[in-house]
């Protein structure tokens, strides 16, 4: 039962550490996005204390299904303007009166609802594996 509550960090997991961060920065991509103990992208959530706020079960379904996890302001979404092309990112922060967009190719943008048509969020994240 207590392993059902315990974070994956105290369960003491089989395998190798070092195969693992050899595979985060480098074949596995992970680090193109998502940063470890200050190092690697920042388009996706900080993994920094994933071991100490997941389960391991919630950490395997994280990594085989991580749309199903997803945190607050790493959704990708279109944002189509009234005037221009859509503009593809993730969904910051989105009331009725605006958004924030971090836009694939770099930069945020700020807009007020009377800028934008639609705002499109999708099911899955933008991941490259």
């Amino acid at each position: 039962m207590r392993s059902l509550v315990t974070p994956a960090r105290e369960s003491l997991p089989p395998g190798d550490r070092e195969a693992g961060r050899a595979f985060f920065y480098g074949e596995g991509g992970c680090a193109q996005c998502h940063m470890m103990n200050g190092r690697g992208g920042v388009t996706g959530p900080d993994l920094s204390e994933a071991g100490a706020e997941l389960t391991l079960a919630e950490m395997e379904q994280a990594l085989l299904k991580p749309e199903a996890r997803r945190k607050p302001g790493f959704a990708a979404a279109t944002v189509r303007l009234r005037s221009g092309p859509p503009v593809r990112g993730f969904l910051r922060n989105e009331s009725l009166y605006d958004l924030q967009l971090q836009a694939s190719m770099g930069g945020c943008i700020c807009c007020a609802a009377m800028r934008w048509r639609t705002s499109i969020a999708t099911r899955r994240p933008i991941c490259p594996r």
